[in-house]
């Protein structure tokens, strides 16, 4: 029996959720861990951002995911503009499903719903299909037994569709979302979209391909702002995920050769520039 998941790896975030009320969302970061045995006997194996991935045919490998990856060398993110280039793609998917599945799986025969951001959509959509189907691996999280995942239907959306028809489909949903036009605003790490759907006279609905679009702004435009100021307040070449991380802090700071940086007054004014308002 197959379990229905979806997965949205976007440039900032990996948000997944499951039919039976699982959600997980993380940052969309990687980092590789060289495996050490003895390492791991004195300390353990680690929490559930700490995964043995190894997809079929392959060799086993040991990844950080999420926060715990960008305090660490190495780390990436899947930011190639081609989704068929997108190195950590399928180690993403993976991890977001190993924590979305019921407990207790074993076996997970997934059918999976993934989302491309409009601009990727009519050129890459078969991309994510051709990667994803059919695509086994054995994933083990921490403490956690494996857990072998085969990915049997994959479906692609564009991203801000996803987000309309979950609001549609709520048990609470207002009944104009699909009798009257509805606009959704999509405001990402790197892109927003804007999408536009309108019932289409047969009791469903359409999306309006003239009024949906992206537009090559999003959050990230907030942490670079940030990450420049403070490059030019220290004289020193920052990482950006250092500076990702440290405003991902309640309240954001960055620790820097022993001093202290507090991030808010920064964050602030970057996002009233760029008209997102605070994170």
């Amino acid at each position: 029996m197959s379990t229905t998941c979806a997965v949205d790896v976007g440039y900032g975030y990996v948000k997944a959720a499951a039919p039976h009320e699982a959600t997980a969302r993380f940052a969309a970061v990687f980092a590789p861990e060289p495996a050490d045995a003895t390492w791991d006997q004195t300390f353990g194996a680690g929490g559930l951002d700490r995964m043995w991935w190894q997809p079929e045919g392959a060799t086993p490998q040991l990844f950080w995911i999420g926060e715990a990856a960008r305090r660490r060398p190495g780390a990436q993110r899947p930011w190639a503009q081609a989704a068929t280039e997108r190195v950590g793609y399928t180690l993403l998917v993976d991890a977001a499903l190993a924590a979305v599945m019921p407990p207790g799986t074993l076996n997970g025969t997934v059918d999976l719903v993934v989302g491309l951001p409009l601009g990727l959509f009519g050129s890459q959509k078969a991309a994510p299909q051709q990667a994803l189907l059919g695509h086994t691996a054995t994933v083990r999280r921490g403490r956690e037994g494996p857990l072998a995942l085969r990915i049997a239907q994959v479906t692609v959306l564009p991203q801000a569709a996803g987000a309309y028809y979950a609001a549609a489909l709520a048990p609470d949903a207002d009944p104009a979302l699909t009798r009257e036009p509805a606009g959704v605003i999509d405001v990402g790490y790197r892109t927003t979209d804007y999408f536009v759907m309108e019932p289409d006279g047969q009791g469903g609905v359409r999306p309006v391909r003239t009024l949906s679009g992206l537009l090559d702004h999003g959050l990230i435009t907030v942490t670079e702002a940030v990450r420049q100021r403070l490059e030019d307040r220290t004289a020193q070449l920052l990482d950006p995920l250092r500076v990702e991380a440290a405003l991902a802090q309640d309240p954001p700071a960055l620790r820097q050769q022993g001093d202290i940086w507090s991030l808010g007054e920064l964050q602030a004014e970057a996002a009233g520039r760029s008209g997102l308002g605070r994170r």
